[in-house]
């Protein structure tokens, strides 16, 4: 799948207590969209683009350059992912892009699998590098 164009609904469950929300300004030139993964580049900025970024979280809301987005992590939220099966659970997903998910080891870890549904994951957002 490719990067988002437009705001995507987020579904997440409830851990509200776990919930971390930050707020980064966005870069240059850059829009993110609410319900798309985000990341950090080496100003601190938000930006797209997630599989080679540290990855901040999943925006809140949709921003452009020189704004504010909000991103939570800490939490549980249902991501794409190709092929979706009772195998992955308890299984570490990687970004695949800023929608999307891979079982395929890459350097934008996302957390762990803890529930499953067609063509989708519930992802509990750890986001180690």
């Amino acid at each position: 799948m490719a990067d988002a164009t437009s705001p995507i609904q987020i579904h997440e469950k409830s851990f509200a207590e776990n919930k971390i929300v930050s707020e980064l300004t966005v870069a240059t030139s850059v829009t993110i969209y609410q319900g798309t993964l985000v990341s950090i580049d080496g100003s601190g900025d938000a930006i797209v683009g997630v599989t080679t970024s540290r990855i901040a979280g999943i925006a809140l809301n949709t921003a452009e350059a020189g704004e504010v987005v909000q991103v939570a992590s800490g939490h549980i939220v249902k991501l794409a992912l190709s092929g979706a099966a009772a195998t992955h659970l308890n299984t570490t997903v990687y970004a695949a892009d800023n929608q999307t998910v891979t079982a395929t080891p890459n350097t934008a870890i996302l957390g762990r699998v803890i529930d499953w549904e067609t063509g989708y994951v519930w992802v509990l957002l750890t986001l180690r590098a």
